[in-house]
């Protein structure tokens, strides 16, 4: 169990939180957190604090649990973005996943997940770039619809 108490307590170092900030944040009991984190995990964390740590700091429980494998929790799609009709299309595993934008078949967005990799906030830049584009060229498009709909006879104003 030191193990996973010492990937926790990692994650909080990380964070920049207190013990107790971090547990408010994640859903956690804030005084089990932190009981438990000073006999260095010698009391057996719960399976939904596992849980909710893991979710919120976004790594895998596989490795809270284990320190196996990458700790990143791989991005399918997120609460957000699937309400707005993007879709998982395809990925490289811990690499990066393909989203999809709504209703097109053939327009991606790439998304890295590895933290780790060199050219990880590059990457993020790129992407964020691309979606901050997309959404000006859309906001300009509909700039376009809403005087066409102002005046049905196409005439500009």
């Amino acid at each position: 169990m030191a193990g996973i108490a010492a990937r926790i307590r990692e994650l909080i170092d990380k964070s920049g939180l207190t013990v107790i900030e971090y547990a408010t944040q994640a859903g956690v009991d804030p005084d089990r957190l932190a009981c438990n984190l000073a006999a260095g995990g010698g009391f057996s964390f719960s399976a939904l604090d596992v849980a909710l740590i893991a979710n919120y700091a976004k790594v895998s429980t596989r490795w809270l649990l284990t320190g196996e494998r990458r700790m990143i929790r791989l991005v399918t799609c997120g609460p957000s973005s699937c309400r707005a009709g993007w879709r998982k299309v395809g990925g490289r595993s811990g690499a990066y996943v393909r989203l999809a934008e709504p209703d097109s078949e053939r327009h991606h967005v790439l998304v890295p997940v590895d933290p780790t990799a060199g050219d990880y906030q590059d990457l993020i830049d790129a992407t964020v770039g691309d979606l901050r584009h997309r959404a000006e060229t859309g906001r300009r498009a509909q700039l376009v619809l809403d005087t066409i709909n102002d005046n049905p006879e196409g005439a500009p104003k």
